[in-house]
């Protein structure tokens, strides 16, 4: 499916790069299909992206041990971006460039004020030495999180936390997630990434910083990015980019963000995208 603007136009206060320096991508909803993989018609194009000049950064909500699968040594990614901006990773390195943290004693103070406002509340959390995850949470992820499966997360020791997640066996995370919401300390935010639990990062944190702050140590400007995404975790950066594209399948609240659309995930809307920029025929 060819790409299409919003109304035919890309908002005002945007440059769109002729050919971008940078494509920063979502994963899941966005670059992965279906079946949670990259077509072979989408990795063609990245790497096509790739031999045109542009670096390619892989944007997502998934912890970073929850990426590497989709990396195929250096050759789709230059970098990753991991827990909606949490982390950065250098691909053909393999170095964590940075990642950011909260202090694991505000963690602690927010399970057990969670634990009496929402009774029966279970978490996740990865922390600097690893982590650890109560039951069910795994369920909710889209891949395994490569950490223990605990009885509880009191057990778990670490001095900061770069993610932690809270999940209910028999409540949706809507349905909570105001209610936890007030009770998070200063310096730690409450997001919803599409997923069924709350996930807890800190304050400031999100695609778009650590985007920014890549981009700007490679010399890149926002103006020359161009940004791929599909759900409210992905709204900074499409704001971020110069030229940003929802997918057909986006929460609806992106379509006026992006301003421009990209086909449905399923049938290789990135991979369209980039084909027509890096073939000339945007």
């Amino acid at each position: 499916m060819a790409t299409e603007s919003i109304d035919g136009a890309v908002p005002s206060e945007r440059v769109s790069p002729a050919r971008p320096r940078l494509i920063a991508s979502d994963l899941d909803g966005t670059l992965l299909n279906d079946l949670g993989e990259i077509s072979a018609r989408t990795q063609q194009a990245l790497r096509l992206a790739a031999e045109g000049g542009a670096i390619v950064v892989f944007a997502s909500g998934r912890p970073s041990v929850l990426v590497l699968d989709y990396l195929d040594g250096a050759d789709l990614a230059h970098f990753y971006v991991g827990t909606n901006g949490g982390s950065v990773h250098d691909v053909a390195t393999g170095q964590q460039m940075w990642e950011a943290t909260f202090p694991a004693a505000d963690a602690r103070a927010l399970i057990d004020a969670v634990r009496v406002a929402l009774p029966g509340a279970r978490f996740g959390m990865f922390t600097e030495s690893g982590g650890g995850y109560e039951a069910g949470f795994a369920q909710r992820l889209p891949a395994s999180p490569g950490l223990p499966l605990v009885e509880s997360v009191d057990d778990v020791v670490g001095e900061s936390v770069s993610r932690l997640g809270i999940f209910h066996m028999d409540r949706h995370v809507n349905e909570f997630l105001p209610t936890i919401r007030h009770l998070a300390p200063a310096g730690i935010d409450i997001v919803y990434s599409g997923l069924d639990l709350a996930e807890v990062l800190p304050s400031g944190v999100d695609k778009s910083s650590a985007l920014d702050r890549l981009a700007r140590g490679l010399d890149i400007e926002p103006t020359d990015a161009i940004a791929f995404g599909d759900n409210l975790n992905d709204i900074g950066m499409l704001r971020w980019a110069g030229r940003a594209f929802a997918m057909e399948n986006a929460d609806p609240a992106l379509f006026d963000i992006a301003g421009e659309r990209a086909g449905h995930h399923a049938a290789d809307g990135v991979a369209i995208v980039l084909e027509r920029l890096f073939a000339g025929d945007d």
